[in-house]
């Protein structure tokens, strides 16, 4: 089995080795063995456990997250379609709350935008800076 080194793995896996490294220290990757002079020794398995990370963190999975997704895979012999399901759709519901405050701070920001002339009047009267001084519903 041909073995590659951290610089190799970065590239082949489009992952920074400063992130190899953290990835090794928190847990998510497990460390690799070490040649005689102190190399470490990665295997093709550390590039798909790359990629996996990878694709959890673009769907917006938090390292802790992607740390129980990796117990998920690890186990998947002793665990059902519906355990990985019922974590997945939490983190959806997750998501779906973070867009409907994000959706809120958008319209609220939107009116105080509006209301502003952006004129070139001395900003002592802008409407943007006294809604954010004043504004109980912003809080």
């Amino acid at each position: 089995m041909k073995h590659l080194r951290i610089g190799e793995l970065a590239t082949q896996s489009n992952t920074p080795i400063e992130t190899i490294r953290y990835y090794e220290k928190i847990g998510l990757l497990e460390k690799p063995q070490r040649t005689a002079s102190g190399y470490r020794m990665y295997y093709n398995e550390y590039i798909e456990g790359l990629k996996f990370i990878k694709r959890a963190k673009h769907v917006g999975f938090s390292i802790k997250e992607i740390q129980e997704l990796l117990y998920l895979r690890h186990e998947k012999h002793s665990k059902t379609c519906r355990d990985v399901k019922e974590f997945a759709s939490k983190k959806l519901i997750d998501i779906e709350g973070k867009i409907s405050e994000l959706t809120k701070i958008k319209a609220a920001l939107q009116n105080i935008v509006n209301s502003c002339d952006g004129g070139s009047n001395s900003a002592d009267h802008c409407n943007i800076l006294n809604a954010l001084d004043s504004c109980k519903e912003l809080e």
